[in-house]
């Protein structure tokens, strides 16, 4: 079995199905009427959104004035969340035809899980933008087509520190728990989880087309090459990992040592890499059945 071939397999699949199911005729662009429930009151805002690409611009008006709006929406992340948790208590059934159950094994979310709600989607909530825009701009990307879905299959999530096409400084300390809301999740359900942010990155790290460097940090300043990119490789590292931790089978290369590679904090792909502004976490039995649980990789667990 080429387990790697496989993996990533399983993640296009998600992404396929989802392009040409539910998510196909989400479009975000346009002007939309919300009502935002606040400790004031119910408030009604405009929203209106330029989509291109992954990329929304846009403005939020209201009473009190107009303030642009910023962020990328991927319904391919979205899918990957809604898709793993079909069959998951009190969520809608598996709607496959060549399955009669959820057939995903373990997913890997790229910027990022979400909630049940369509709150949690970093792009959003790393432009600092409140809670309930956020989630809204999410119930607006999939027109409120949302399906019932919930924490079902394990999953990694590794989300970007900044949401924009280029990194761009908080104009305030981020919360930083901000990141693990999902990770709160999955662990209340007793679903295996790892969340991970990576310094420097934005929403194009996980995009392989011309001009979507890995990240902004060049590993090797002092010759001008950025080959490999900084955070590129730790991607690649914890995602195949995962996957050998819950795909692959006694005998199979990647098998004995997944658990050790997932922990390996002190690793060149580790905890150095790890975001200051957000903090990595992880909870997930290893294969002895010893839980493996931190609420902060980068500063020790």
């Amino acid at each position: 079995m080429n387990y790697v071939k496989a993996g990533f397999l399983a993640a296009s699949l998600i992404l396929t199905v989802a392009s040409s199911a539910a998510f196909a005729q989400s479009n975000p662009a346009g002007a939309w009427d919300l009502t935002i429930d606040s400790p004031q009151g119910a408030n009604t805002v405009t929203l209106t959104l330029k989509q291109d690409g992954d990329k929304l611009t846009g403005d939020l008006a209201s009473q009190m004035g107009s303030t642009p709006v910023t962020g990328t929406f991927s319904a391919g992340a979205v899918a990957v969340s809604v898709l793993q948790g079909y069959g998951a208590p009190g969520a809608d059934p598996w709607p496959g035809v060549m399955d009669t159950t959820n057939p995903v094994a373990a997913v890997v979310a790229l910027d990022s899980l979400i909630a049940s709600n369509g709150s949690s989607f970093i792009p959003f909530d790393s432009s600092l933008l409140p809670s309930q825009v956020s989630t809204a701009l999410v119930q607006v990307g999939t027109q409120g087509n949302l399906p019932r879905f919930g924490p079902r299959a394990p999953s990694l999530t590794i989300d970007a520190e900044y949401s924009l096409d280029q990194p761009v400084p908080f104009p305030v300390p981020p919360d930083p728990e901000l990141h693990k809301v999902t990770f709160g999740i999955w662990l209340a359900a007793g679903v295996p989880i790892f969340t991970l942010t990576h310094q420097g990155t934005y929403h194009l790290d996980f995009a392989s087309a011309a001009g979507a460097p890995a990240t902004s940090w060049c590993p090797d300043p002092a010759s001008g090459a950025c080959e490999g990119g900084w955070a590129r490789p730790s991607i690649t590292y914890y995602t195949v990992a995962w996957f050998d931790r819950w795909l692959k089978k006694p005998g199979e290369a990647g098998y004995t040592d997944a658990d050790a590679r997932l922990r390996n904090d002190s690793g060149p792909q580790g905890a150095v890499k790890m975001s200051f502004h957000f903090r990595s976490a992880r909870d997930f039995p290893d294969r002895s059945g010893v839980r493996e649980h931190c609420e902060s990789i980068r500063t020790g667990c």
